[in-house]
């Protein structure tokens, strides 16, 4: 069997590539293969299983000496598994990708020749083909180039995902907070990511498949998204006005989202304590959007019609 554990491997490698995965199936078949066949031999691909264990036989019959397999003791969900792969790379250049996602050719390469022309990269961010079980897509995104503040850009746009994103060992080092255990618990990571001071690199070419499952868009996930994205935003203040004012407005269309979800679902109290609170927090942010649930909260004769606006709130 040609794969070896990380203590038989002593020389460090360039890069190495996490996969956080709980899940046999083809898709990590698929997805463990675009990383292999990306070209660049000086790689680890760490399978950190959350199984269990029953992800052993998957990583053994990739038959590759770059794998390198780790299983859990015990079960850490999401976030845990994320960082517990983080803290076993060894790899000079960190890299992510999802058991259900994709590399396409090129996307290592294109990361590589970045971090290796401009010292002050930490971060290369690329753009993405989503799966919504239709046709491919793209979705709202920064404009291409490189950003020493990116605090703003990563305020402003919900397209930040570990698949697409490759990283200098340094920037994970200096991280000072954990992922929480929430759904979008990795948003810490780019935040912690964004104030270490490196450069963010935007790559506007969508080299990454990224998969969203029919049951991720239900109602109640959609719920406890906004929830968790919120609650993050909360967690930090930043000293610089232009980093505060962005982290101000995104907590407040977080807020006037969330809204729209409550009223939809019939819950006018908790509609109208996130508007009032995104009123507070930024008066400018969505402030159409936000009247607009207000007179609909101010008449209850319009609410049933506001179950069925949900394409008025775009994901934010």
């Amino acid at each position: 069997m040609l794969w070896q554990s990380a203590a038989a491997m002593s020389d460090r490698p360039l890069v190495s590539v996490c996969m956080p995965a709980h899940r046999d199936s083809d898709l990590l078949r698929a997805a463990a293969r675009s990383v292999l066949d990306q070209g660049v031999e000086d790689l680890e691909l760490i399978i950190s299983d959350d199984s269990g264990g029953g992800l052993r036989e998957a990583a053994a019959a990739l038959d590759d000496p770059r794998v390198v397999y780790f299983a859990n003791d015990r079960q850490l969900g999401l976030a845990g598994n994320h960082t517990v792969a983080l803290n076993r790379a060894r790899g000079k250049i960190i890299a992510f990708l999802h058991d259900d996602d994709e590399w396409l050719p090129g996307y290592l390469a294109t990361a590589l020749g970045v971090l290796e022309r401009d010292p002050g990269v930490g971060v290369v961010c690329f753009d993405v083909w989503i799966d919504r079980a239709g046709p491919w897509e793209r979705r709202r995104r920064p404009e291409p180039g490189r950003y020493q503040d990116w605090i703003p850009v990563l305020m402003g746009h919900n397209t930040f995902i570990p698949s697409a994103t490759v990283m200098r060992r340094e920037v994970w080092e200096a991280h000072e907070r954990e992922m929480p255990d929430l759904p979008v618990g990795d948003v810490v990571m780019f935040i912690e990511a964004a104030k270490s001071g490196w450069a963010l690199q935007w790559i506007d070419e969508p080299l990454v498949r990224y998969r969203m499952h029919p049951g991720n868009a239900g109602a109640k996930e959609e719920a406890r998204f906004r929830d968790a994205l919120v609650q993050i935003f909360d967690s930090y203040t930043f000293d610089d006005p232009i980093d505060e004012a962005a982290r101000k407005g995104r907590v407040a269309r977080q807020l006037i989202a969330r809204a729209g979800l409550s009223l939809r679902d019939g819950d006018p109290d908790a509609a109208r304590a996130d508007l009032a609170r995104a009123a507070e927090v930024d008066p400018a942010a969505m402030r159409s959007r936000r009247l607009a649930l207000g007179v609909m909260l101010d008449h209850p004769g319009l609410r049933d019609g506001a179950r069925r606006v949900r394409d008025l709130f775009p994901r934010i």
